[in-house]
């Protein structure tokens, strides 16, 4: 089946719903008016630019005071691992309460806010992260020299979160190339933490450089240390 809308002063503009879609709508809004009887309210809601509902895949995690949504449109099996930036759909997300939100690949703060614009790419996954603070600042402290064989320690924190956070650890060599074997995502039960670092017996010397990143807001801190 096919539902035909026809408007404009004479009929000129037309939109047509086939009975995949029509049958998509109906069931969202069947399920959806199921679960508000039963007392479980939706984790979000996406919509199109007219209101309808737009049908995506959709996840959610709460983390203590912070919240982590994440919406997927799958591609096509015809095109797999292919992103056409170019195309997409703008629609709107809207979640349950306010809080700080950012678009977690890019760390774009979008305010304070329950409601934000989001741009579906068929196979690209967007993410977000809603804070109840805003992130102020990240600092990393470390030791300014490191001996072959011993271990360093670096404190580093986010100024403003609450609750457990996570930090991405990256390393560069003397030659300015991330030293990959030594990348790590760390958890925080709190807005501050301490990593210990092992330099090899036969690490370069020279001057390295270390880098740590607030994964949501993607603010950096960086710091350096020579390896005599």
């Amino acid at each position: 089946y096919s539902s035909i809308q026809m408007g404009g002063e004479g009929g000129e503009v037309v939109s047509a719903t086939e009975g995949e879609m029509q049958f998509q709508q109906l069931w969202q809004g069947v399920i959806g008016e199921n679960l508000l009887k039963a007392g479980i309210p939706p984790f979000a809601q996406v919509k199109r630019q007219d209101g309808s509902l737009y049908g995506c895949h959709a996840r959610f995690r709460q983390d203590g005071p912070n919240r982590f949504y994440a919406f997927h449109q799958p591609a096509s099996r015809n095109k797999p691992g292919r992103f056409d930036f170019t195309k997409g759909d703008d629609v709107m997300v809207q979640i349950p309460s306010k809080g700080n939100v950012y678009e977690v690949r890019s760390g774009k703060y979008l305010g304070f806010t329950d409601t934000f614009p989001m741009k579906m790419v068929p196979g690209w996954s967007m993410i977000y992260a809603v804070l109840s603070k805003p992130v102020a600042d990240v600092t990393l402290t470390g030791p300014k020299e490191a001996v072959c064989g011993e271990k360093v320690s670096f404190r580093f924190a986010a100024t403003g979160p609450e609750g457990a956070q996570t930090f991405h650890f990256a390393l560069f060599g003397p030659d300015g190339s991330e030293i990959e074997r030594c990348a790590h995502n760390l958890r925080t039960q709190a807005n501050q933490g301490e990593y210990e670092l092992f330099i090899p017996f036969n690490a370069a010397k020279g001057n390295y450089h270390v880098e740590i990143t607030h994964t949501a807001s993607k603010r950096k801190a960086t710091a350096s240390f020579t390896v005599k």
